[in-house]
């Protein structure tokens, strides 16, 4: 149960990390879409 856990909570990192490059990709060509979803982030 511990392992699975911290198995979940890397994959949520790795995630969280995707997500960051996604954006990092995506600024330049949709910021203001890029925008919104990080103020819904933020919102949340």
């Amino acid at each position: 149960m511990i392992s699975y856990l911290g198995h979940y909570q890397n994959e949520f990192r790795y995630d969280l990390l995707g997500f960051r490059l996604f954006l990092i990709m995506y600024f330049p060509l949709k910021p203001v879409v890029v925008f919104l979803i990080i103020v819904n982030e933020f919102s949340i």
